[in-house]
């Protein structure tokens, strides 16, 4: 008997996850398939989130964007789960320098830095565990996505829903028809690949 769906993800790490997430909100039916011991990378990441990084300290790329949505989406998941998993604490980040905190001064009077910034401290804070002779910078919508929390929930609800199938994809039994994908006894519209570096060993890139 063959099972029709939209679409056909492969992987059910962060990416696969949160495709198959949105892909659900709008309806879309859809079947995961998973090998869990292959979701090294999602299993091991830190989850950190934060809006102004790297070296010179400038806004993540469409922060103003992605930050909002981000905690909408992924508070909004732990309600239909049940589950915690996203924890908003503030980040500090300390000077490397005197310039640097006189350009942060600035910034901090800057519209489109607002949102993200909760102080500017001019003189050293948190002495007890940061060494920051200048002062430094706390920041605002970031924080922590506990990883394997989040994808157990997400999970357990496919699981419930009968679309998520623990196994080894195997792409002999795939096959890619002038109008649909054929996985065994799975028909979609489309397949999706979310398998990260396994990706190199299909063949279609």
């Amino acid at each position: 008997m063959t099972t029709g769906v939209d679409y056909i993800i492969v992987g059910q790490g962060l990416a696969g996850s949160n495709l198959a997430i949105h892909l659900d909100q709008m309806d879309k039916r859809v079947a995961i398939i998973d090998t869990p011991e292959k979701n090294i990378s999602s299993a091991v990441a830190a989850g950190l989130y934060n809006p102004i990084t790297g070296r010179k300290m400038v806004k993540t790329w469409r922060a103003d964007d992605i930050f909002p949505y981000l905690t909408k989406f992924y508070t909004g998941w732990e309600k239909v789960t049940h589950c915690k998993f996203l924890n908003e604490i503030p980040i500090y980040r300390p000077f490397l320098s005197l310039a640097e905190q006189n350009e942060w001064m600035g910034k901090s009077t800057d519209e489109r830095y607002r949102s993200f910034l909760h102080k500017v401290e001019t003189t050293p804070a948190h002495r007890e565990h940061v060494h920051n002779t200048y002062g430094g910078l706390e920041l605002k919508q970031c924080g922590f996505l506990d990883i394997p929390v989040f994808l157990q929930a997400t999970a357990r609800y496919f699981r419930q829903k009968q679309s998520l199938y623990n196994e080894t994809f195997e792409f002999e039994h795939l096959k890619i028809q002038q109008k649909s994908i054929l996985y065994r006894n799975i028909e979609a519209s489309k397949i999706i690949f979310c398998d990260g570096p396994n990706g190199r060993d299909q063949g279609f890139f």
